[in-house]
């Protein structure tokens, strides 16, 4: 019997002799890394949640959409990034919001923050244009 490089899985040939043990032992090593993982990924979570900040980012819709934190953000920032090669630089928008004030178009919420739809009328702050990628940073 052969094994994979990386995880130690058995490779039957043709010619190999299926054993309950050998299918035993493969599922005990995968379920045994599985559980590494999510312990890993569970432990990550859990420092990222001690963070004063949390660092997302969104599509634009044009329509109003809601952005999800778990928590009312004391101070929002918003960048855009240009969504093709015609357009230059790497900064479209900064903007703060404090946690009793909101522009035109960003309201905070008790888990996150609102987009209202893009209607053109008030171009600026860029927050919500079809198909564009905007990253935020958020201060709990």
């Amino acid at each position: 019997m052969n094994y994979t490089e990386k995880y130690h899985l058995p490779q039957w040939e043709e010619s190999d002799r299926v054993m309950r043990t050998d299918f035993n032992q493969m599922c005990a090593d995968m379920e045994a890394g599985l559980c590494a993982n999510a312990q890993g990924v569970s432990e990550a979570k859990t420092e990222a949640a001690k963070l004063p900040y949390v660092v997302g980012g969104y599509v634009g819709k044009a329509e109003a959409q809601d952005i999800y934190l778990g928590f009312r953000p004391s101070a929002l920032f918003v960048f855009c990034t240009p969504n093709s090669n015609t357009e230059t630089g790497t900064l479209c928008l900064s903007f703060s919001i404090t946690k009793d004030s909101a522009t035109p178009k960003v309201v905070l919420t008790d888990s996150g923050f609102h987009l209202i739809s893009d209607d053109r009328k008030y171009r600026f702050p860029d927050t919500n244009r079809q198909g564009a990628s905007y990253q935020f940073v958020a201060f709990r």
